[in-house]
C-alpha cells in the first residue's frame, strides 16, 4: 500500500557508458496516489562502472553541480518528497567540471578521486570529502585528505554562518583555487595578497554571518611551514603589514582575541616600514603570543587591540637574546601620529646575550 521497491540492470547506448545497476526503496504518505512519485521518500543506489556525466546530468539532480566528467561512479541518494536531499558518491573521474556554488567559477580537474558526501536542508547545505585527491587543469595536485564544509543559508537569503574542518589542508593550493570555492570576494582578495604557503592540520573553524565578514568566529589549528607575504602601508612613513617565512604556529583565535605558539627555524620576519632592510632573518624564534580585541563603544570606530609576547627567545647572525613585550593601539581616533591609534604603544623588556651593532 505504501512502499515501492525497484531494481534496474541495463546496458545504455555506448556514448553513455557500460552496463549499470539502479535500485531503490521508497515509501509514500497514506491516502496518496501510488504513481505520484513526487510524494515519495526513501533511498536509492546506483553503480556506474563507466559513465559520461554529460549524459547523466540531463536526468539526475545533485546537491552540487557536476557538469562534466567521465569515469566510474557509485552513489547512494536520499529522497524526500521526490527531491534529492543527500548523496554519498564515490568518484573516479577524468576531465571533471564541478561547481560548488552559483557565484563561483567551476573547478576543472584532469583527475578526481575519492568520496563526496552532500546534504541539503531547509537551513543550508554541507559537503564532505573523504580521501579526496585531484589534479586540476592547471596541474595543481591536491594531496589525499578529509574535508567538511557546512554552509548555513536558506534559499534566497544571505548566509547565516558555516563550519569548516579538515585533517590536513595545503593552504598554498587552497589559495590558488580560492576563486572557485564559496569564500566571499574580500577573503579571496586577501588570500591573493598574502600568497600563503604551508600546511594546516587539525583545522576547526566556525563562524556566524558571511565568511568574509563574520560577526562571530572561532578557529583552531596547527600551521607548519607557513609563509605569508608582507604588504607595505599606503603612507611610506607608517609600518606595513608584516610577513613571515617558514613558521610553525599552533593557533586558537576568535573575534575577541586568541593565543598562538610561534616557532621559526631558518626563516624570517618581514617588517616593511620598520627597518631600512625589512627582511629580518632568524635562525630561531620561539614565542607565546596572546591578543585581545575589544570592540569600540563608539559606532564606526575600529576596535582596541592588545598583543602580549611572552618568553620570546631568538637568534640570528647579528643577535641572540630573549624578550617580552606588550603592544596596544593608541587611545586617539586619528589613524596615525603621537597618541593616535597607530603606531600605538610598545613596552619592551629584553636581554641580548650576544649582539653585533
Amino acid at each position: 500500500l505504501r512502499s515501492h521497491e525497484l531494481r534496474v540492470d541495463a546496458t545504455p547506448p555506448p556514448e553513455w557508458g557500460d552496463r549499470f545497476t539502479l535500485s531503490g526503496r521508497f515509501t509514500q504518505p497514506l491516502f496518496t496516489r501510488a504513481g505520484d512519485w513526487r510524494r515519495w521518500n526513501g533511498s536509492g543506489y546506483v553503480a556506474l562502472p563507466r559513465a559520461d556525466v554529460r549524459e547523466l546530468r540531463r536526468y539526475v539532480s545533485l546537491p552540487f553541480e557536476l557538469s562534466e566528467g567521465a569515469g566510474a561512479l557509485r552513489g547512494w541518494f536520499d529522497v524526500r518528497a521526490g527531491e534529492p536531499v543527500g548523496a554519498t558518491v564515490d568518484l573516479a573521474l577524468r576531465e571533471v567540471a564541478l561547481r560548488l556554488a552559483g557565484d563561483v567559477q567551476p573547478l576543472v580537474f584532469d583527475e578526481l578521486q575519492g568520496r563526496v558526501i552532500a546534504q541539503r536542508g531547509s537551513d543550508g547545505m554541507s559537503i564532505a570529502a573523504q580521501r579526496l585527491t585531484f589534479l586540476t587543469g592547471d596541474q595543481i595536485r591536491w594531496p589525499e585528505g578529509d574535508v567538511r564544509l557546512v554552509l548555513r543559508q536558506r534559499e534566497g537569503q544571505p548566509p547565516t554562518g558555516g563550519e569548516l574542518s579538515a585533517q590536513r589542508l595545503d593552504i598554498g593550493v587552497m589559495a590558488e583555487i580560492a576563486a572557485r570555492v564559496p569564500l566571499g570576494e574580500p577573503l579571496r582578495k586577501l588570500l591573493a595578497e598574502l600568497d600563503p604557503k604551508g600546511v594546516v592540520t587539525d583545522l576547526g573553524a566556525r563562524w556566524d554571518g558571511p565568511a568574509d565578514a563574520p560577526t562571530h568566529y572561532r578557529a583552531k589549528g596547527t600551521l607548519s611551514g607557513l609563509s605569508l607575504a608582507s604588504h607595505a602601508a599606503v603612507d611610506p612613513a607608517m609600518p606595513g603589514r608584516p610577513g613571515i617565512h617558514n613558521a610553525s604556529i599552533k593557533l586558537d583565535a576568535s573575534e575577541q582575541g586568541g593565543t598562538a605558539e610561534l616557532t621559526i627555524a631558518s626563516g624570517a620576519i618581514d617588517l616593511p616600514g620598520v627597518f631600512d632592510e625589512p627582511m629580518l632573518p632568524l635562525d630561531r624564534l620561539d614565542a607565546q603570543l596572546q591578543w585581545k580585541i575589544e570592540a569600540s563603544r563608539t559606532a564606526g570606530q575600529p576596535p582596541a587591540i592588545t598583543l602580549q609576547v611572552k618568553r620570546a627567545e631568538f637568534s640570528n647572525p647579528d643577535a641572540k637574546g630573549e624578550l617580552s613585550a606588550t603592544w596596544s593601539t593608541g587611545a586617539g581616533s586619528a589613524p596615525s601620529g603621537r597618541g593616535a591609534r597607530l603606531p600605538g604603544r610598545l613596552d619592551l623588556d629584553g636581554r641580548l646575550s650576544g649582539g653585533r651593532a
